[in-house]
């Protein structure tokens, strides 16, 4: 395939690494609206008490070439301590659950994050080791916090990642053969009917332009002339040419 003719995919890095490594429960005391709205006004309280080398919300970007497609992954990291003798990329968390354990039990999906904006950073700096930091507060007690700091050179951080981004790939494989048995099934599909009734070749005509045009469609017709089918098909159809992804 040529470099012209290949895919890109694009994700934020919570695309990438909550869809790989991120684990839990259907308990949702722990993972909820009213602790996420906590958690942003405690990474926005705890980034203005840093000092002048802590660098909040670094917006970072990099496609990457991985032979069969190229991937594009961005994201904002918490924060960078820059002026030591590595750059130290800061990953906040906040919970109300015990932070060892919370630590212990998601430590992968939060090194993950960590380790893609690393990448990043070292690659648009080249540098080549960094210092990950995962920073915890309790959302229970604001004055219990907790770090564990970690040290990886590139080497180690880009095995990491593109690890990451080829298990990506190989879900995203998948979804691509489906979605192209999907067209090459949609192209070949028949009316299901030897004939039509009244009213159903116009409202598959209307349905279908407003596939390919994009738009709304609305309809008042009796019961009786076949307005499923005359809606599906004329929808499918539209997916085998490409004008749609998907039907609801």
């Amino acid at each position: 395939m040529g470099e012209k003719n290949k895919r890109t995919v694009s994700l934020s890095v919570h695309d990438l690494v909550d869809f790989l490594l991120r684990e839990g429960d259907i308990d949702n005391r722990v993972y909820n609206q009213d602790t996420m709205k906590m958690g942003t006004l405690l990474h926005s309280v705890y980034q203005q008490k840093q000092g002048k080398s802590y660098l909040s919300e670094v917006y970072l970007k990099e496609t990457f070439d991985l032979g069969e497609c190229f991937m594009s992954l961005e994201g904002r990291a918490d924060g960078i301590i820059i002026g030591g003798k590595y750059p130290v990329i800061d990953e906040i968390k906040s919970t109300i659950a015990d932070i060892e354990e919370f630590h212990a039990s998601q430590k992968r999906w939060h090194l993950g994050q960590a380790l893609c904006y690393a990448l990043m950073y070292l690659h648009e700096n080249s540098l080549s080791e960094a210092d990950i930091r995962l920073t915890y507060i309790s959302q229970n007690d604001t004055k219990i916090q907790k770090i564990y700091q970690y040290h990886y050179s590139l080497e180690r951080i880009e095995e990491e990642v593109h690890s990451l981004m080829n298990d990506y790939l190989s879900f995203q494989k998948t979804y691509w053969e489906h979605e192209r048995i999907v067209k090459e099934t949609a192209k070949s599909l028949t009316f299901p009917f030897e004939t039509s009734r009244p009213g159903q070749g116009k409202m598959s005509k209307c349905v279908y332009k407003s596939a390919e045009d994009g738009g709304l469609f609305f309809l008042e017709a009796p019961t009786g002339i076949g307005k499923t089918i005359s809606s599906i098909y004329p929808a499918y159809k539209a997916i085998g040419n490409g004008k749609i992804d998907r039907i609801f």
